[in-house]
């Protein structure tokens, strides 16, 4: 099981993505810290009637012709990536310094919901990116890091899955965490599957599937990864993946 650890940092600020009326996304920087009283006599002396709501700061950024957005850093969301499925560009956003350059085109274009997973100052993105292309492909696994003696941030393409190739439906997918993997993913009838990059390789965990929808994120805290219930969409959902078996897990509605 994994480890708790109550040294979690408390991220300052919120990042927060948002789809404007014309067609684009708008950065939006917000401080947490008022959130959160520092005085809990202090906080509960606040009257529930003296809350009110207050708009989003104005954006830092603003974002066009891009359908995916990721977050990359070491402790906190330093850099937003952001690519454009159709045309496969990149561009990277610095959250510290608003800095905007572009990386390398991802080799293969990506949909939208593609599984991920940050670590070690890398993004990787696995996606089906065209079944129906000659030779077809699926599941793509890239990784996007940066080259210090080029000084840029590159792409580079990664082992796909060792699966049958009609299998090109990821259910659930989730960060390795403490356990040295790097991305897990789970596809209906195939089982769970987990990248270790220190190897290079892909290998298979099981054949039951987690249950999560989507994305699952591990926090140290508690040891265990969090995510919405495959049973339901609306219900947040607890387990430990890290028991080499079928993972017991917890949701609340």
């Amino acid at each position: 099981m994994a480890r708790p650890s109550s040294a979690t940092r408390v991220r300052r600020f919120l990042h927060l993505l948002a789809q404007d009326r014309k067609g684009g996304f708008t950065l939006h920087k917000i401080d947490t810290k008022p959130f959160f009283a520092a005085d809990a006599a202090c906080h509960h002396q606040q009257s529930p009637a003296a809350l009110r709501p207050c708009p989003p700061p104005q954006p830092v950024a603003r974002f066009e012709k891009l359908a995916q957005f990721f977050p990359l850093g070491r402790g906190g969301v330093e850099k937003i990536v952001g690519v454009d499925q159709v045309h496969r560009h990149t561009i990277i956003f610095a959250t510290r310094t608003k800095a905007v350059c572009a990386g390398s085109d991802l080799r293969c274009s990506k949909n939208i919901g593609a599984a991920w997973a940050e670590a070690g100052g890398r993004l990787y993105v696995l996606d089906c990116p065209n079944m129906f292309a000659d030779p077809p492909r699926f599941l793509d696994l890239e990784a996007l890091a940066y080259d210090p003696y080029r000084g840029d941030w590159f792409w580079s393409s990664l082992p796909s899955l060792p699966t049958d190739d009609d299998c090109h439906v990821i259910t659930s997918f989730a960060d390795g965490a403490s356990t040295g993997a790097i991305m897990r993913v789970s596809m209906p009838w195939h089982g769970t599957y987990a990248f270790d990059m220190a190897r290079g390789s892909w290998h298979k965990e099981g054949d039951w599937e987690m249950p999560f929808r989507g994305r699952a994120q591990y926090v140290a805290d508690y040891g265990l990864w969090f995510g919405f219930s495959d049973q339901a969409a609306s219900d947040l959902c607890a387990a430990d993946l890290d028991v080499n078996a079928k993972p017991a897990h917890r949701h609340w509605l």
